[in-house]
């Protein structure tokens, strides 16, 4: 019915109460509803076919909800039936955060490198801000932006490149922006982001611009090189958005790189120390990552993964997958990579390899690029060996438990029909006169003795 029956220290604690607190407490009151419609009916069906294992969430003794690793077991009586399901879980809320700083990071790169890319495949300085411009808005969902040039002469802003037709009265008006005037030219005088949220109501609003191209929130930074402006990167969203500290973060990079696209060497140190944080971070993680391409070669993996597999990261970058964990020549006919490129989902594969001396559990998410088409797949490698142990120890104390009740129920019946031998003979032998029969008398002693004898046994 959902009871706890028993619980140790370290899952109370994890759940904010005493272990004797839970006993008879409902699961249902440890359910979080920030797990899927569903997820509680597909556990229960699975842990009564076999066991189940995936990640779910809990809910605190204080109301809070924190992201667990489960795994769970049926426990079934002498005669098969399900009587008690089993779980162990684990706390992965430290994990869960470092996958979302790396999905940030990823997305900082992402950025970056479309920008670098960009500036690499042209030397025509409109296309490649043209393109890099594309790239941003598109990547982080801004419905519009434009890059003014400031010419060092005149101190005008020009505008370069826009990802909207502007209208020939706003152009006008753009090309006559000085330093220090308006939204764009003050950016430019500061040297510094300027980010509006509100654009209606700041100082820079400009009422016969939003009625030719709609806009509600602002953001801008500089595109320095060496300590000059030499431009400024606008974006504009038609709805009300807060541009966050990380989203200001990333735009002051951008405007950095674009303003050193002549400049490329620094371009290339601002790509270089935005990946070596992602490594770093990549780095701290730790299961084992890995990412793989479409053709199951590893092109990154993580120091975790190298300890975890006995080698170094250099070994693992360039060799196939299947080679690394299964030793075959081809993907096995389970590999969770290739169900994950059929169908786009996540797959997991539980493989206890003797060449690795472990049990390792293997996640693999597909990667997709920005038309949502496969082009690689990340793996999350895991050490299982002590819970799985944990696990098979659980089940063979089980079993003794059931045995030892099964033995139990044996002897008592074994005693009742000793009872009534014993009973009997006796009761025999106290109505024979002393002139009975005496080899009758005998065997019937021998009964009584071996009765006895019997009862001691099994006592």
């Amino acid at each position: 019915n959902g009871d706890i029956i028993s619980i140790n220290d370290a899952g109370a604690t994890l759940l904010g109460y005493e272990a004797a607190a839970m006993i008879g407490m409902h699961m249902g009151e440890l359910w979080s509803d920030r797990n899927p419609e569903g997820l509680k009916e597909r556990i229960f069906g699975k842990t009564l076919e076999g066991g189940w294992e995936g990640q779910m969430w809990y809910r605190r003794a204080d109301g809070s909800s924190f992201p667990v690793f489960t795994s769970s077991a049926k426990v079934d009586d002498e005669n098969g039936k399900p009587v008690a399901l089993v779980g162990i879980a684990r706390d992965v809320s430290a994990e869960q955060e470092l996958t979302t700083e790396i999905l940030r990071r990823n997305r900082e790169l992402a950025v970056l490198n479309a920008v670098a890319t960009c500036a690499a495949s042209s030397f025509d300085l409109d296309k490649t801000l043209k393109s890099s411009l594309d790239s941003i808005t598109n990547s982080m969902n801004y419905d519009g932006g434009i890059i003014f040039l400031v010419n060092a002469g005149s101190q005008l802003l020009s505008p370069a490149a826009s990802t909207f037709e502007i209208p020939e009265e706003v152009m006008d008006y753009l090309r006559s922006v000085k330093v220090g005037q308006g939204h764009s030219g003050k950016i430019a005088e500061l040297g510094s982001p300027i980010f509006i949220d509100d654009y209606h109501s700041s100082p820079y609003y400009l009422p016969e611009i939003p009625e030719l191209i709609p806009i509600e929130s602002l953001g801008g930074v500089p595109l320095i090189a060496k300590d000059k402006v030499l431009g400024v990167l606008v974006v504009s969203t038609a709805t009300p958005h807060e541009f966050s500290d990380s989203e200001q973060t990333l735009l002051s990079a951008v405007g950095k790189s674009l303003g050193v696209v002549i400049e490329s060497t620094q371009l290339f140190e601002d790509v270089v120390r935005g990946r070596s944080q992602w490594e770093a971070t990549f780095d701290a993680m730790t299961n084992g990552v890995s990412i793989h391409d479409r053709d199951f070669t590893i092109v990154r993996a993580n120091r975790a993964l190298a300890r975890m597999l006995g080698t170094t990261v250099d070994q693992l970058v360039g060799r196939k997958c299947y080679e690394v964990f299964h030793d075959c020549g081809q993907p096995i006919p389970a590999c969770p990579q290739a169900r994950a490129f059929n169908d786009g989902v996540s797959h997991t594969l539980v493989a206890d390899e003797a060449k690795f001396g472990a049990i390792l559990h293997i996640s693999v998410d597909p990667i997709l690029d920005q038309d949502c088409n496969i082009v690689g797949a990340v793996h999350d490698v895991r050490d299982i060996t002590e819970q799985e142990k944990l696990r098979e120890q659980l089940t063979q104390s089980e079993k003794i438990r059931a045995l030892g009740e099964m033995a139990g129920g044996i002897a008592h019946d074994f005693n009742n029909f000793l009872t009534v031998i014993l009973g009997n003979t006796q009761l025999m032998l106290a109505q024979m006169d002393g002139d009975g029969d005496r080899e009758y008398r005998e065997s019937l002693e021998s009964v009584q003795r071996a009765a006895s004898d019997a009862a001691e046994t099994v006592r």
